[in-house]
């Protein structure tokens, strides 16, 4: 297409109507989609509390309903028992139309023929490393006839779009809060809480992220905790104006009265993420690559995996082996199980005002100290068992700010 061609715009396409003569995708839209919704509830309790604070403690739980999923569509049929029947269409390979077709007995390396070049070369691998000769009507993992046995020949996979996802989110929250005396006041707040759903993203239907939907359109092997599920948070902000020779406008009222400090501390646990194997196969024959390992060693679910010297002894590579055909269902490893890196960050502000000799003259002195002691946030493992760097920390949080230091001084008249 060229716009600027005034002629010819198309560049000579004709619009032919009528169904398309190769196999297609198509995204198809629930008719009965919905806005998604949420139902919330919570509980206060709160109570004053002496030195002019108050306390209080909530309980705030969230639903939602009919989120968004992203899920396949005419995925590739898989009987092992009666076999699947190859539709009678041009989209479909001449040999196979009209017949049954089995799995092959040799079902991960049935079809694998050495060759290396051409049409039709399945080489040697380390789990088919001999020739395993595979029939017409037969199909494995290496020779899988994924079109042929999809339901409807006139499409590839397609994309379904429905209100098929939802989550859930409890949380218990702590809060303090002192109103200004005595030059003080201050506000600090803890959460604890847990958020699960059955994929954080709805467009996730792979592995970029790590958040995948284990064996296509499962959402009981999808269900997980959230990407952004944070079991821990502590805040605090608070102001403190020293009261030594406050308000004296002698030398020593000038210099050492009239400090005010102020802090801001962010303490977060990391989020998880998900173990996952870029050399994964189709354990269900349904052309989605099941992109999770098998878990040898349940006892290290749930680590946090937060430093760069300790990060592949707490994610060791040992741990994990590609999942096989015998695997589904059975010991693959779920969705979010590990933790990264955590915030915890410090800002402290410290601030003087300076009285003039002349009315209504001032001068600020500020210094502010973001991060003030250097604190670095990692960034997350590599997170691919196959991967040579697997468990190893390479960088920093995308949000990971070092100490930054900022002194100003602002004169008032």
């Amino acid at each position: 297409f060229n716009p600027h061609d005034y002629a010819d715009p198309t560049r000579g396409f004709i619009f032919v109507p009528g169904p398309q003569a190769s196999r297609h995708p198509l995204t198809i839209v629930d008719p009965g989609l919905e806005m998604p919704y949420t139902q919330q509830w919570n509980l206060s309790i709160e109570r004053q509390m002496p030195f002019n604070s108050a306390f209080r403690v909530s309980y705030t739980g969230n639903r939602g309903i009919g989120l968004l999923r992203f899920a396949q569509g005419n995925l590739p049929q898989h009987d092992p028992v009666n076999g699947v029947f190859v539709l009678n269409h041009p989209n479909n390979a001449a040999a196979q139309r009209g017949q049954v077709i089995r799995v092959a007995a040799d079902a991960e390396c049935a079809g694998t023929n050495g060759l290396t070049t051409g049409t039709g070369a399945i080489p040697f691998t380390a789990a088919c490393p001999v020739v395993v000769p595979i029939g017409t009507l037969e199909y494995s993992l290496r020779v899988p006839r994924t079109n042929e046995r999809r339901p409807d020949p006139r499409y590839s996979t397609n994309l379904l779009v429905s209100n098929a996802a939802w989550s859930y989110y409890h949380g218990l929250q702590v809060e303090w809060t002192k109103k200004l005396s005595r030059g003080l006041n201050f506000q600090a707040s803890y959460t604890f809480s847990k958020a699960i759903d059955t994929t954080s993203e709805a467009t996730d239907v792979g592995v970029a992220s790590g958040d995948t939907n284990q064996t296509g359109n499962d959402s009981r092997i999808a269900r997980g905790l959230s990407l952004f599920h944070t079991p821990h948070r502590f805040t605090f902000f608070g102001t403190y104006e020293l009261p030594f020779f406050k308000g004296r406008r002698d030398l020593l009222g000038e210099t050492l009265g009239g400090w005010q400090f102020s802090a801001v501390v962010k303490m977060a646990s990391g989020t998880p993420f998900t173990i996952r194997n870029t050399g994964g196969v189709d354990l269900n024959f349904d052309s989605f690559i099941e992109s999770r390992p098998v878990i040898i060693d349940p006892s290290i679910l749930g680590r946090i995996v937060d430093h760069p010297a300790t990060s592949r002894d707490a994610l060791p590579r040992s741990a994990f082996r590609s999942a096989t055909i015998a695997d589904l269902n059975n010991g693959i490893i779920g969705r979010n199980t590990f933790f990264r890196d955590g915030q915890k960050v410090v800002d402290i502000n410290i601030t003087k005002f300076f009285e003039m000799p002349w009315e209504g003259h001032r001068l600020m002195l500020r210094a502010d100290l973001l991060n003030a002691f250097n604190h670095v946030w990692y960034g997350t493992p590599v997170t691919d068992i196959a991967a040579t760097n697997f468990g190893a920390i390479t960088g920093t949080n995308a949000l990971y700010q070092p100490r930054v230091v900022q002194v100003a001084l602002r004169y008032t008249f």
